[in-house]
């Protein structure tokens, strides 16, 4: 069964077997040659500060979030968030749970003050969020910006008639 949940709505973990495998055919090719075993330690090294890091504080509370979401719980998310923001700087999936929670909790500006801080250009082919973004900026009366964003997902999908029923409804 195909898994449609975006990559920021799955929890961290660890996978254990992929990591020796691939740790283990790095050791096998750095036995052709000396400088390649490099290679094979720097591997070492990074999959410990990624272990550290899923398995730790950040992981758990990551982790703590996303369930609370997913359960949810929107102001407990954002203040778990925050709460993480203090020791770590968050990545952009933390950024958009926040920034969703934000949404959910009636904040129309939190939620694009949040999606602004997000790195990552691949949020333009997220629909639920570009959605989101739109009925975020009509909520602000900002129909100039909401329709960019309908009037791009039209262009995407030409014979919708949620996105054309929204653009009327906005002129």
């Amino acid at each position: 069964m195909l898994n449609n949940t975006p990559s920021y709505l799955k929890e961290k973990v660890f996978n254990i077997k992929y990591n020796i495998l691939i740790g283990v055919i790095i050791l096998f090719i750095s036995l052709v040659s000396p400088y390649l075993l490099l290679i094979f330690i720097l591997f070492i090294i990074y999959t410990g500060y990624k272990y550290i890091k899923i398995k730790g504080y950040y992981g758990e509370q990551y982790n703590r979030a996303l369930s609370l979401y997913n359960e949810s719980a929107y102001e407990l998310a954002v203040e778990v968030i925050d709460n993480l923001s203090i020791r770590y700087k968050l990545e952009d999936n933390l950024h958009i749970i926040k920034a969703l929670s934000l949404f959910q909790t009636g904040n129309p500006e939190g939620f694009l003050k949040e999606l602004s801080l997000i790195k990552t250009k691949e949020l333009n082919n997220d629909l639920d969020i570009l959605f989101k973004k739109a009925e975020a900026y009509t909520l602000l009366k900002d129909k100039d910006k909401a329709l960019d964003i309908y009037n791009y997902l039209l262009k995407a999908f030409p014979n919708s008639g949620d996105i054309k029923e929204r653009i009327i409804s906005l002129n």
